[in-house]
C-alpha cells in the first residue's frame, strides 16, 4: 500500500491474511545499513496487521467513532467522527517493538548486529516523542543480547 492509499474494512480481508501477531517475513538485514533505513526495514505499511479495534485500544477511544483508516509509508491516518483527522506513529504499536525484535534475530554476524543496534538507537533519538522510551529499550536490549550471545 502506498502513501494515502485507502483501506477498505467493509471487505471480509481488508489486510494480507497471517496467523502471527507479526509478520515473519520481514526482509534479511543488509551487511550496510543506511542511518534512515529502519522505517524503509521493516516496511510497516505492507508487513502490520493493524485492525480498527486495536487503533482505538492505543487512541482510548470506541471504535465505532473510526470513520476511515489510511496506512501510509510512514504513519496511519484516521478519519474520526468526532474530530475529523488525526495521524499515529508506527512506533506506538506493540506491533513495532516485535519487528524491531524479528530483525534482530535475524542478524547473523556481530557487525549486523551492532550495525542494526546503531540504527535502533538513530531511530529512537530522532522519533522519541513517538516511542514508549524505558519499555521499548528494555525490551530491544534483552532480545539483542540474548542475539549477541547466540551468534
Amino acid at each position: 500500500m502506498g502513501r494515502g492509499q485507502k483501506v477498505n474494512f467493509l471487505s471480509p480481508f481488508p489486510f494480507p491474511l497471517s496467523p502471527f501477531p507479526f509478520p515473519l517475513f520481514l526482509f534479511p538485514v543488509p551487511y550496510s545499513l543506511n542511518k534512515k533505513m529502519l522505517n524503509r526495514l521493516i516496511q510497516p505499511n505492507r508487513h502490520f496487521y493493524i485492525t480498527i479495534r486495536e487503533i482505538a485500544r492505543l487512541l482510548r477511544i470506541p471504535p465505532q467513532i473510526i470513520l476511515r483508516v489510511e496506512l501510509w509509508v510512514r504513519v496511519i491516518f484516521i478519519h474520526r467522527s468526532d474530530r475529523g483527522g488525526q495521524f499515529i506513529s508506527y512506533r506506538k504499536l506493540e506491533k513495532w517493538k516485535n519487528a524491531v525484535a524479528c530483525q534482530i534475530q535475524k542478524c547473523t554476524t556481530h557487525k549486523q548486529l551492532d550495525d542494526l543496534w546503531d540504527l535502533i538507537e538513530n531511530d529512537r533519538e530522532k522519533y522519541s516523542k513517538q516511542y514508549r522510551v524505558e519499555a521499548f529499550k528494555a525490551f530491544i536490549k534483552k532480545v539483542w543480547n540474548r542475539q549477541w550471545e547466540k551468534l
